[in-house]
């Protein structure tokens, strides 16, 4: 049985007890090229992160090679760079959070601010996500009904074929 959060696809990071992600180069080679394509900044802080903190390094690559390779399965042209973006914004508000805990009062409103900021770009991108899968849901529904229609009108048809097929006469 699959547990959770293993992958059984090779060129899917994958989690190992107490060691974090395994992140196979080439996969973490084309993450990368991604990330530097779509937000140059973003691919300079993951740089410095993966010097000063590996773990964290590989858990944030795993993420993207997981969001990016859902980009690659809806191809549709400019979500890539959408969600690179939700990517940094993720990370973004993951880290201000982090220095939300250890700021004076003073210091808290403004990161505050800022979490809010990046939260609603977040959500608007989500959105946009899910906006577009609708849309492409709607699509094959679309073709099923029409699928439907034209297998009842040859309803006769298909019936005397599955016949023919399984009383051995050849059609």
């Amino acid at each position: 049985m699959q547990k959770k959060g293993f992958s059984k696809d090779p060129q899917m990071p994958k989690m190992n007890a107490g060691r974090g992600f395994n992140i196979p180069d080439e996969m973490e080679g084309r993450v990368l090229e991604v990330i530097k394509k779509n937000d140059p900044s973003f691919a300079e802080k993951l740089a410095k992160l993966k010097e000063s903190n590996e773990k964290k390094y590989n858990a944030t690559v795993a993420i993207a090679a997981k969001f990016l390779n859902i980009v690659k399965m809806a191809e549709e042209p400019g979500l890539e760079k959408d969600i690179v973006r939700g990517i940094s914004l993720e990370y973004d508000v993951r880290e201000l959070s982090d220095k939300y805990e250890k700021a004076s009062d003073s210091e808290k409103r403004k990161i505050k601010e800022q979490i809010k900021t990046n939260l609603n770009e977040l959500f608007d991108i989500r959105t946009k996500g899910q906006e577009i899968r609708v849309k492409k849901l709607e699509k094959e529904i679309t073709e099923l009904k029409k699928n439907i229609e034209i297998r009842k009108a040859n309803k006769s048809k298909i019936v005397e074929q599955r016949l023919d097929q399984l009383t051995g006469n050849k059609y």
